[in-house]
């Protein structure tokens, strides 16, 4: 089902749109996602990009400094979309990847996504650098169960990562399947 483009986004996708890439958007449909609005836009030149613009609350579950040197090294890896702009307020601007999916708790019950999400964290835990970021999931978990954010977001966002954690042995079957590079 597709989501509702908000309102009170488009103004900021069309400042995004015309001050980093240079045009307004001729088509916007809005992508999945938990915690930020993500939006599908198609401008004049036929280039196609996705726009994040940051959800309530967010800044109180992210840092920001910290997700940018992260995608920096994605990118750097090449196991992310290439990324065109971060803000400092967690907007973003990366290409479109055609036929990608958005990580949600349904995808992420799915073998073959575990799989190919396997093989793209061994690439990056596998890559020899350390952006000094921590990974502190349990403290994220206890933090969004008491979090400001409405009880809807905090059930689905939750789950995706409570189902993540509480699958590990799962996941760590699959992991095995996977073919070391």
């Amino acid at each position: 089902m597709a989501r509702e483009v908000l309102k009170e986004d488009i103004e900021k996708v069309k400042r995004l749109c015309s001050e980093i890439l240079g045009n307004e958007f001729t088509e916007i449909r809005r992508l999945g996602g938990n915690t930020n609005h993500t939006y599908h836009v198609s401008l004049g030149n036929g280039n196609e990009y996705v726009v994040r613009i940051p959800g309530e609350g967010t800044e109180e579950l992210i840092v920001r400094k910290n997700e940018r040197v992260s995608t920096e090294l994605a990118n750097k890896l090449n196991i992310d979309a290439r990324l065109l702009y971060f803000g400092g307020d967690g907007s973003k601007i990366t290409e479109y990847i055609p036929g990608a999916i958005t990580m949600e708790a349904d995808g992420l019950r799915k073998e073959t996504h575990m799989i190919q999400m396997t093989e793209i964290l061994r690439k990056l835990h596998t890559c020899g650098e350390d952006t000094g970021v921590p990974f502190e999931v349990f403290s994220v978990l206890i933090f969004r169960d008491t979090s400001i954010l409405t009880p809807v977001t905090i059930g689905c966002s939750f789950i995706v990562i409570a189902c993540g954690i509480l699958a590990a042995a799962d996941f760590r079957d699959i992991c095995g399947k996977v073919k070391s590079r």
